[in-house]
């Protein structure tokens, strides 16, 4: 796990190609999201977010 510059946030580490899939809207479970030793929800939330902000 990295920390970000400031410190106060920890960033995940995500393989390349499920942030691919995520990005792509392929859905967690196929991507095996669920098997990585780190939360990568912060990841997903903002993946969301942005999402909902597009379709606006």
């Amino acid at each position: 796990m990295m920390v970000s510059k400031n410190g106060d946030n920890p960033l995940a580490s995500v393989l390349y190609p499920q942030l691919l899939g995520l990005c792509m809207g392929i859905d967690e479970k196929t991507l095996g999201i669920g098997m990585n030793q780190l939360d990568i929800s912060g990841v997903t939330s903002f993946l969301e977010s942005g999402e909902e902000n597009a379709e606006r």
